[in-house]
């Protein structure tokens, strides 16, 4: 039975391999056996929960449609992941002196441990060699001991920072090479928003409505990845192309004035006065 009062479900990346083939899997690029009990917990949550629910609300298209094939007549609502396109203020310099290559998130998640330790180990050592003063930046919280040790001759690992703007306007290159686990999407449209040209992977575009090529660079493989930033580091009108066309998604499909709307008349159906059911 539903609750007395309105419930909402507000989840991300629904149907993630299940617990004992995460276990199985072991922990993917960067080494370490993904946490089994978490997502045991959070399978025994979803059993619980859905019953009670009214509605649920996913970040993407691809969500609604696991959401409704693993629960038949749940009511799934999308509303996308979104950023503040007024408080971030877009990169307008695409010169190049030395290439700034960014990637963002919470270090401390495995997704993010992996891609920055792709990027460390099997892309930047590349681009280092035709860019000699070429730098890579990965920013963000809870720095995993791992991504701690990458830090070196022009990797920059800072942990949390006050401002992620300042090495937003600082970067040439925005790079998110996730290739498992769920990625929010949050950090690329904070890229967006900053007029940067994006690389990332198929999984990171999942339920976008960018168009690899024209809005950003898709590279599925380590090797394609270094191509890509070769190709925009050697070319500023490129750079200056995808800069713009990130910036115009962001505006276009992803302020916040735009995702939200669907919140508004969800609650008002909610909370509207049901008919009297006849004795």
């Amino acid at each position: 039975p539903q609750m007395a009062i309105p419930v909402v479900l507000d989840i991300w990346s629904y149907g993630l391999p299940s617990p004992l083939g995460i276990f199985k899997n072991g922990g993917g690029r960067a080494g370490r056996p993904k946490p089994f009990v978490r997502r045991l917990k959070l399978g025994l949550y979803d059993r619980w929960c859905w019953p009670l629910t009214s509605c649920v609300t996913v970040v993407s298209e691809e969500d609604r449609i696991r959401c409704e094939t693993a629960h038949p007549g749940q009511r799934v609502i999308v509303v996308p992941n979104g950023v503040d396109c007024q408080a971030i203020r877009p990169k307008s310099d695409h010169a190049m002196t030395s290439p700034v290559l960014l990637f963002t998130g919470d270090m401390g998640a495995e997704p993010n441990v992996e891609a920055a330790t792709v990027l460390a180990t099997e892309v930047f050592p590349a681009i280092r060699r035709e860019f000699p003063k070429a730098e890579l930046r990965l920013v963000g919280r809870n720095p995993d001991p791992r991504v701690a040790r990458l830090a070196g001759p022009g990797i920059m690992v800072t942990g949390a920072v006050p401002d992620m703007q300042v090495h937003l306007r600082a970067a040439t290159i925005y790079v998110a090479p996730h290739f498992t686990g769920p990625a929010t999407r949050t950090k690329l449209l904070e890229a967006m928003a900053a007029g940067l040209p994006i690389i990332t992977t198929s999984l990171g575009t999942e339920g976008m409505k960018v168009q690899p090529g024209r809005d950003l660079l898709v590279a599925d493989q380590p090797a394609d990845m270094i191509e890509s930033i070769q190709t925009l580091l050697a070319s500023q009108p490129d750079r200056e192309r995808f800069a713009q066309a990130a910036r115009h998604m962001a505006e276009v499909w992803y302020d916040w004035s735009r995702c939200l709307w669907p919140l508004e008349p969800l609650y008002q159906n909610l909370l509207a006065p049901k008919p009297a059911v006849a004795c």
